[in-house]
C-alpha cells in the first residue's frame, strides 16, 4: 500500500480569527483624527479670516478718520482766521475734535489738536492720521490752493462788457513771459488762452473782436427776484476761441470788498495814513494828481508796497505818470474819477528802460465815477473799480486785468490778461488740488 508523502506533518490547521473589533476602533479612531484635523483648520481659517476682516474694517475706520480731519482742518481754514505762511515756512492749524472720531491726538469729543501747514511754492499741505482698533493707521496728505479772487476772469464786468474795432483779448503769465511781443502775427501764438471774459449783465463783441479764451455768463435778478442770464450777442465776424457758457449764477460784483469789505477797510486807513507824501514822489497835490502840457507825476514804491490815497487823478495834453517799482508795489486808492487823455501815458518801471510787472501796480477805486483811458499808451496793472464804468478808446495795450462796473473797450490794441495775478489776489477759501494715502 502506498501513502503519499506529507509536508510538515506536525503543522497545525489554521483557524481564521473571527474577532474584527479591533479593525473597526483603528478605523474609527482615523476618521476621528481626520474630523478633529479639518475642524481645527475650519476653526483657524474661520479665525484668520475674521482677523483679516477686523483689520480691514480698523483700516477703513482710520482711513474714515483721517479723511474726517481734513474735511475738519479744511472747514477751520475756510472760517477766514487762518494766518498763511509765507513761501516756505510752516503755520499750525489748532481744531476741535469732533465726536466718535480719532484722528492725531483726538480721542476724547471736546478736546482740540494740531495740524501744521506748509506752503510749498504757493501750494499748502498738511496731513492727518487716522487711528482705528488693533493699531490701525491710515495717514492722508492733502495738498491745496487758495481760490483766486477773481475767479480767471482778465476783463469782468457786473454791468455791460463792449469790445469792438478789432479789439483781442489774449492771457500769459508775466512770470514766465515779461513782456510778450507778438508782432507781426494776426492771432498771438504765444496766449496761453485763458482771456476769459466776463459779465453780470451783457457782452457784446463786434467788429472782428477776437477772444482767446472763454466767454461767462453771469447773471441778473429783475425787480420781481426772477434770475436772468446775462446777454450774449457777436457780430461781424467776431470771434471765442473756448466756450460761451452759462454760469447759472451771478458772480459776486465786489469781491475784494470795496463796499463794506476789506478793501473798505484799507481805504479808510489810508485815507489818514498814507504815502502821498513818500520821499522821491511828486506831482501829488494833497489827494489831488492833475497834471497837463508836458508835466512828469512820479509816484514810487516800497517794500510790502506803497500805498497813495487819491480823491482825483487827471492826466491830459501829454502829461505823465511815472510809476517806480524798484523798491516795491505801488497802489492807488482812488475815490473819485480818473481820466488819461491826449497821449497823456502811465509808465510803469521797475529800473530806466525795464518795463514793470502788472503784479506791481494796482488801482483800486470804490467810487461810481468815470475812469476814462484815451489816446494813451502801454498800461500794464490792474484796475479794480467795481462801482464805475470803464473805458478804454484809442489807447495802446493793455497788460494785466480789468474790473469795473461796466467796461468798454474801443479802437484799442490787444488786452492781456497775466494769470500770475490769480496767485497775487486769492481769497481766504481754498480748494483742493490732490490728495494721497501716504501710510
Amino acid at each position: 500500500m502506498k501513502h503519499g508523502i506529507q509536508f510538515f506533518p506536525n503543522r497545525r490547521h489554521l483557524t481564521p480569527l473571527r474577532n474584527e473589533k479591533g479593525m473597526v476602533m483603528a478605523v474609527i479612531l482615523m476618521l476621528v483624527a481626520v474630523l478633529v484635523i479639518l475642524g481645527t483648520t475650519g476653526i483657524l481659517t474661520v479665525t484668520t479670516d475674521m482677523k483679516i476682516s477686523a483689520n480691514y474694517r480698523e483700516n477703513a475706520r482710520a482711513f474714515y478718520d483721517a479723511e474726517a480731519g481734513i474735511n475738519v482742518v479744511l472747514a477751520k481754514i475756510n472760517e477766514g482766521s487762518f494766518d498763511w505762511p509765507d513761501s516756505g515756512d510752516s503755520q499750525p492749524v489748532s481744531v476741535a475734535c469732533p465726536a466718535d472720531f480719532k484722528f492725531n491726538g483726538c480721542a476724547v469729543s471736546g478736546t482740540t489738536t494740531s495740524v501744521t501747514v506748509t506752503n510749498v511754492d504757493g501750494t499748502y499741505c498738511f496731513q492727518v492720521t487716522g487711528h482705528g482698533d488693533n493699531n490701525a493707521v491710515k495717514t492722508i496728505e492733502v495738498r491745496f490752493k487758495r481760490k483766486p479772487v477773481f475767479g480767471g476772469f482778465g476783463l469782468f464786468a457786473d454791468g455791460a462788457v463792449d469790445l469792438k474795432n478789432s479789439g483781442q483779448v489774449y492771457s500769459y503769465n508775466s512770470t514766465i513771459t515779461p513782456n510778450p511781443n507778438p508782432t507781426g502775427e494776426a492771432k498771438w501764438s504765444g496766449s496761453t488762452q485763458k482771456g476769459d471774459v466776463g459779465s453780470n449783465t451783457g457782452i457784446s463783441l463786434k467788429n472782428k473782436t477776437y477772444i482767446d479764451g472763454n466767454v461767462r455768463r453771469g447773471g441778473y435778478y429783475d425787480s420781481d427776484n426772477k434770475f436772468h442770464d446775462a446777454n450774449y450777442t457777436s457780430t461781424s465776424a467776431s470771434e471765442v476761441h473756448g466756450s460761451v457758457a452759462k454760469l447759472g449764477a451771478r458772480v459776486d460784483p465786489d469781491p475784494l470788498g470795496a463796499v463794506g469789505g476789506e478793501l473798505a477797510t484799507k481805504f479808510t486807513t489810508y485815507s489818514a495814513t498814507n504815502d502821498n507824501t513818500l520821499t522821491g514822489v511828486s506831482g501829488v497835490s494833497g489827494t489831488v494828481i492833475n497834471a497837463s502840457g508836458k508835466d512828469v507825476v512820479t509816484l514810487v514804491g516800497k517794500p510790502g508796497g506803497a500805498n497813495y490815497y487819491i480823491s482825483s487823478l487827471t492826466l491830459k495834453n501829454s502829461a505823465t505818470l511815472n510809476v517806480n517799482i524798484a523798491d516795491g508795489p505801488v497802489n492807488i486808492y482812488l475815490t473819485g474819477a480818473l481820466e488819461l487823455k491826449n497821449n497823456s501815458t502811465i509808465n510803469v518801471t521797475k529800473t530806466p528802460g525795464v518795463p514793470g510787472s502788472p503784479l506791481d501796480f494796482s488801482i483800486f477805486s470804490n467810487s461810481t465815477d468815470s475812469l476814462i483811458f484815451k489816446n494813451g499808451s502801454d498800461f500794464k496793472g490792474v484796475v479794480y473799480a467795481p462801482y464805475a464804468p470803464i473805458e478804454m478808446k484809442n489807447s495802446a495795450d493793455i497788460y494785466g486785468l480789468i474790473w469795473g462796473g461796466s467796461i468798454d473797450i474801443n479802437n484799442s490794441g490787444q488786452f492781456y490778461f497775466d494769470e500770475a495775478l490769480n496767485n497775487k489776489f486769492v481769497s481766504k477759501k481754498v480748494v483742493v488740488v490732490s490728495w494721497k494715502d501716504v501710510m
